[in-house]
């Protein structure tokens, strides 16, 4: 099973109704959500670990991950808001306004939750909540009494508008960087905490601290994977991108999905890592995250849609 943590966020897309004024709609997100959402429904075992608000939309976000076969025994609701995000779409990326303060996630803390057992293989978090506190002490504290235990895989996906403390964000960053097993980050992320750095020299930094694979989307030019013995460049699908919301935690589900279907995510499997099985992961994100730029927010699709 793999185990992801981190936030659930209503995301406000913008629209127009029927007579044309400008309207939001309300649809489902926030990044480890969406990685969960994803694997559920790409048919891997999944559970996800948060606080979701006792209001609507929390019975709303628990009520997909059901529906998508997540384990959902280790979520802890609380009276707190729900995380809303307004988002702008500016030639298809989106841009947040966050209302976060006083959340539901923002008083997680994973000690509420029941410990994890020897089937977890992998746990995934990162974004956002690693920047506010005090959850985001709470996930890493979590994430350092798992690291010997099971694979961490962090998405870095920095949104700095939220961050609080930049100075103590980017050393927390740096810390987890080098537990986890599996690093991503897009390029917009690495413009911000390694600027001026290319892209290749950071990947080789994450390597050398200690991760197995080094990951970082491109957009619309592609993605890089790397690890000791291989690198892969891989071009963007062509689609008709309505818009990029979730593209990168949708890359992620895929991934995660094609690393379960070759039957690496252990330890011992990550030594079995080859060429193939790193290609067949890389492809299957992308063919998630291409899915999801077509549709309207981070709609995460079934493994019949995009497997054939």
């Amino acid at each position: 099973m793999i185990i992801t943590v981190g936030e659930a966020v209503v995301d406000f897309l913008p629209e127009r109704n029927l007579d044309g004024a400008r309207t939001f709609r309300p649809v489902l997100g926030g990044s480890a959500f969406n990685v969960a959402l994803g694997l559920g429904r790409l048919g891997v075992p999944v559970g996800y670990v948060w606080a979701l608000s006792s209001d609507l939309f929390g019975a709303r976000f628990a009520e997909a991950l059901e529906e998508a076969d997540v384990d959902t025994g280790r979520i802890v609701f609380a009276d707190e808001s729900s995380t809303l995000a307004f988002v702008g779409i500016d030639k298809g990326e989106p841009r947040f306004d966050f209302f976060d303060v006083g959340s539901a996630g923002r008083y997680f803390d994973p000690a509420d939750t029941s410990p994890l057992g020897g089937d977890v293989a992998l746990v995934h978090c990162g974004s956002y909540v690693l920047g506010t506190e005090p959850v985001a002490s709470c996930i890493e504290d979590f994430i350092s009494d798992e690291v010997e235990e099971r694979l961490i895989s962090l998405d870095l996906n920095v949104r700095p508008k939220l961050v609080e403390n930049e100075s103590a964000y980017r050393q927390r960053l740096a810390r987890m960087v080098d537990q986890a097993d599996i690093v991503k980050a897009s390029m917009d992320d690495i413009r911000w905490l390694y600027p001026g750095q290319p892209p290749e020299m950071v990947m080789e930094y994450w390597l050398e601290g200690g991760a197995t694979i080094a990951i970082i989307t491109r957009g619309d030019l592609g993605v890089h994977v790397a690890t000791d013995d291989f690198v892969l460049s891989k071009p963007a699908h062509a689609v008709d991108v309505r818009d990029t919301l979730g593209a990168g935690d949708a890359f992620m589900a895929g991934f995660l999905a094609g690393l379960t279907d070759a039957d690496v995510l252990t330890a011992e499997g990550f030594k079995g890592l080859n060429e193939d099985r790193l290609e067949h992961a890389t492809i299957l994100g992308q063919r998630v995250a291409a899915y999801v730029c077509t549709q309207g927010g981070a709609d995460m699709p079934w493994r019949y849609e995009v497997t054939g």
